[in-house]
């Protein structure tokens, strides 16, 4: 007779360690065991702790590591009784899905597979549009519409003596200087109505006061309909983003061919990966970026480029990272910290997890916490200025990062961002029409002509541009000063200009030309 339990006893002292790089762990395939073992193995830690100023134990010591028993396998020489008393005995042990490997074999020919053909479709066009066209399938009137009324609203609510009398036509012309600066970028908005280096296709669409009038005034929601329970972090410009998401979603995309020699470290992550293209390799250059960008992948795919890095990091982006809790950390003091470092391959990762106002993670390939150093800060319930702990990382990031800290009027930054990504965005789907019917790619407009194609339309296309009216000068020298000034020929304007039979009647004149 068999003794009981003894193949279930034997199965729960089976043990493995989860390691942090084995793949073939699902954790979701898991369940919840009911019998635990006794005394498990302990494993080691892949991570070791270098300093913290924490009491004296912390709970990170505590914590036993993961554990994941493994079913003995039946044998086949076993009696049927004996086999059914096994099965009920290992019932509660935790169930591990294995996945089958596949088999690998060496094909036989280079050529074997073919490389697979897009089968997409892309909209067929038999007509290349304006660009004026192309950027109002996304900036249309009826969201022209909402940002006209919004703007009206928050200047009522800020001033109603002072009221912004905003139509659709006079925020085209306040967007057309702006896709100018786009093209010119000079330095401040200012200049572009200096003396100095006045900008004409500017300066005579509006007078500086009021384009920083509607600056002030420009908004996208009201902000008395708020929502402090669910707040959206974008709420201030939610209608322009919800209206431009549905109609970049409505583009057909074409064949997408990522850039093989880019590692794979997820969307956020690639994202750096790409613009850091330019960047020189092996010369230690040193990148900075926040939690929604830093993982551990990125760090050491960086670190392979010769490329430092630096970010804020969230805690579930660090597996196996055992760190002090915030209530530990307050309880430690403000400037707190514990840091935790890594060897992976040649590169040495660095964790500190600091507390001040409210506890912060950062992820370093080249620094850490030493050396420390401090600063001043008031206390409010001391009523004194105390000095505060700074580790080198810390200090080092906001250095560095000081200058996209979101400012009183961030929503406007993001709000010429989307204006030209719009055009791109517009610029490509007339490259893609231009390539439909056939035209040469010596006929496609630039991007820089593309933008100002847009500007000049926005700035006069239904717009009339007449010239205040005032009392001319009665002065001898000013009349022949205006007989001898002939200036330069006046370049045509664009098609969408031409013909918006707007201010182009006749003027009947008294005396009669040569």
């Amino acid at each position: 007779m068999p003794q009981k339990g003894k193949h279930s006893q034997a199965a729960k002292q089976r043990w493995r360690r989860l390691d942090l790089a084995d793949p073939q762990i699902i954790p979701s395939t898991v369940t919840q065991q009911t019998a635990q073992p006794e005394t498990p193995p302990p494993a080691p830690s892949f991570w070791t702790k270098t300093d913290a100023i924490t009491p004296s134990q912390s709970p990170a010591q505590k914590m036993a590591k993961l554990q994941i028993p493994l079913l003995a396998t039946p044998s086949c020489s076993r009696s049927k009784a004996e086999q059914e008393n096994v099965d009920s005995e290992t019932e509660d042990v935790a169930e591990v899905e294995v996945t089958r490997l596949p088999r690998w074999s060496t094909p036989h020919s280079a050529n074997s597979s073919a490389y697979p053909i897009w089968q997409g479709l892309l909209s067929s066009s038999d007509d290349v549009k304006s660009p004026l066209q192309y950027f109002k399938e996304f900036f249309s009137e009826d969201i022209l519409e909402v940002i006209v009324q919004q703007s009206n609203l928050y200047a009522m609510q800020c001033d109603t003596n002072k009221p912004l009398n905003l139509n659709i036509r006079e925020l085209e012309q306040f967007l057309g200087p702006v896709v100018y600066m786009s093209v010119f970028g000079l330095p401040s908005t200012r200049v572009y109505w200096n003396k100095a280096c006045r900008v004409s296709q500017v300066a005579d669409t509006m007078t500086l006061n009021r384009w920083e009038a509607i600056k002030k005034s420009l908004h996208f929601s009201n902000n008395e309909e708020r929502q402090e329970e669910n707040d959206d972090p974008l709420h201030k410009i939610r209608p322009l983003v919800t209206h431009l998401t549905s109609k970049l979603t409505s583009i057909p995309m074409g064949r997408v061919v990522q850039p093989p020699e880019l590692a794979d470290v997820g969307a956020s992550g690639n994202v750096v990966l790409r613009l850091a293209q330019p960047i020189p390799k092996q010369e230690n250059y040193k990148l900075f970026f926040d939690n929604w960008f830093t993982s551990v992948p990125l760090v050491l795919t960086l670190a392979q480029h010769g490329i430092q890095c630096t970010g804020t990091v969230r805690g579930n982006r660090l597996p196996g990272v055992n760190l002090m809790c915030d209530a530990e950390l307050k309880r430690a003091g403000c400037g707190s910290f514990e840091e935790k470092i890594a060897m992976v391959g040649e590169t040495t990762l660095h964790i500190v997890k600091w507390y001040d106002n409210r506890s912060v993670t950062l992820l370093s390939d080249y620094t850490g916490a030493y050396p420390v150093t401090e600063f001043d800060r008031w206390d409010r319930k001391q009523k004194v200025i105390i000095k505060v702990p700074c580790p080198a990382v810390v200090k080092d990031y906001n250095k560095n990062m000081g200058g996209v800290i979101r400012s009183k009027k961030w929503y406007h930054w993001l709000v010429f961002h989307f204006l030209d990504m719009i055009i791109v965005t517009a610029w490509l789907l007339y490259r893609r029409d231009c390539e439909g019917t056939g035209m040469g790619k010596k006929e496609h407009m630039k991007v820089y002509a593309f933008k100002s194609y847009i500007a000049e339309a926005l700035c006069k296309s239904g717009k009339s541009l007449e010239r205040k009216k005032g009392r001319p000068s009665s002065t001898i020298a000013g009349q022949c000063e205006e007989k001898r000034r002939k200036g330069p020929a006046a370049p045509i304007p664009v098609r969408d200009v031409r013909l918006d039979a707007t201010a182009h009647w006749m003027i009947m004149a008294e005396k009669k030309g040569r």
